[in-house]
């Protein structure tokens, strides 16, 4: 296999992986991304009921959530409140918000002093969960509650942490490394008692390229040439 071979390789590889991201983005949008046409019936039929009859009692900019429960945003109204989930994506008999306004709940009526929502009004309720209730609202409160899986403790899990600028740390063997993100690196083998390998030979390095790509080692001929 010849240097040629491989090059030829690699240019067919990145053509397979970018025609499956041009793949990827012509697949239909889901509810985690709303289209326009889920937006628009959004709009049209459930935010302004939404804002009508429950950001009384159940919105940011009242004030108010009772029952623990804000419909302000898309996050909100699918985390819930004290009794689970407002809306369930796909589910209208999963979902506290339909049931409540239906008057079928044993509990929850909504709204609570006022006339009940039309049949029509349900119907396009049922209709926007069902679609997968697609919600373009979004919150500038930080997640709460059980929609972190864990709570407080994936909560401070670093990954979802802002970035903020560190100053990297002091190490030992300080000619190590090619740049400042090394030197984290090297500090926590150090603090481990550890050690950084060598670096690996040219044609080492080649084995694991050509492994990585093409599956196969690489030839006698491309070895001497890298």
């Amino acid at each position: 296999m010849t240097l040629f071979r491989y090059s030829l390789w690699l240019c067919i590889a990145f053509s397979l992986s970018v025609s499956q991201l041009q793949g990827l983005a012509d697949e239909p949008v889901t509810d985690e991304s709303p289209g326009s046409a889920g937006v628009a019936f959004f709009e049209a039929k459930v935010r302004p009921i939404l804002v009508e009859r429950c950001y009384d009692c159940h919105s940011a900019e009242s004030g108010s959530a009772e029952g623990e429960l804000l419909v302000d945003s898309r996050m909100a109204i699918r985390q819930g409140g004290e009794r689970g989930p407002a809306v369930v994506p796909h589910h209208p008999e999963a979902s506290l918000l339909l049931s409540a306004v239906m008057h079928s709940h044993d509990d929850l009526k909504m709204p609570p002093k006022e006339a009940p929502l039309s049949a029509e009004v349900i119907a396009d309720l049922r209709k926007w969960i069902e679609m997968g209730a697609p919600d373009p609202r979004v919150s500038d409160a930080p997640p709460s509650g059980d929609v972190w899986p864990g709570g407080d403790v994936a909560r401070e899990h670093w990954a979802y942490q802002p970035p903020q600028t560190a100053t990297p740390p002091d190490v030992g063997q300080s000619d190590w490394g090619r740049d400042e993100l090394d030197r984290f690196i090297l500090a926590k083998l150090e603090d481990s008692g550890l050690k950084p390998s060598p670096d690996a030979a040219p044609n080492v390095l080649l084995r694991r390229v050509t492994f990585a790509i093409v599956g196969l080692p690489p030839s006698p001929e491309e070895l001497s040439e890298f």
